[in-house]
């Protein structure tokens, strides 16, 4: 009877069947994915057009200076202080719901778009003309708005444990 085979001798594969192997690889690898390679090429070129990439593959080359000095400057008090208001600023902006939020900053546009049209007048406004403004709903609506904000507001600041003692 013959002895089962242990060991199993693999023939060498030549340098350039192997290359030809990788390159096909490489090429079916770049057909499945065609459009996300496309698409990285052209951001590739927009940070070479704008002068990004360059300044990256400085910073990849300089990398141990750049974090020394980077970290050097955060160790800063002032920059430091800047570093945490950043911090609480994105908490901030990350509590806020931006459904509500929305139509609120959509008429502030709309208002400020008002204000630049030069329909609001040269002239001082006389005391009759602002209480006839109050007549007209459009100044109510706004009105009404900013009295319910500024309810929101003051009742959040009896709420909280400070309350607006630091204002």
């Amino acid at each position: 009877m013959a002895r089962p085979i242990n060991r199993i001798k693999r023939l060498p594969e030549s340098e350039d069947v192997r290359k030809q192997r990788d390159l096909e690889d490489i090429v079916q690898a770049l057909s499945r994915h065609k459009t996300a390679v496309l698409e990285t090429i052209e951001l590739v070129q927009g940070l070479y057009d704008r002068g990004i990439l360059p300044l990256l593959n400085s910073l990849v080359a300089e990398g141990d200076k750049v974090l020394a000095i980077a970290v050097k400057e955060l160790n800063r008090p002032q920059n430091a202080r800047i570093l945490e208001n950043f911090v609480q600023l994105a908490l901030l902006v990350g509590s806020l719901d931006l459904e509500r939020l929305k139509p609120m900053l959509d008429s502030v546009n709309a208002g400020l778009q008002e204000a630049a049209t030069g329909k609001a007048s040269e002239n001082r406004e006389s005391l009759i003309s602002l209480f006839k403004a109050l007549r007209d709903p459009d100044v109510q609506r706004a009105l009404s708005v900013l009295i319910s904000f500024l309810k929101g507001m003051g009742s959040e600041g009896d709420r909280t444990s400070s309350g607006w003692d630091g204002l």
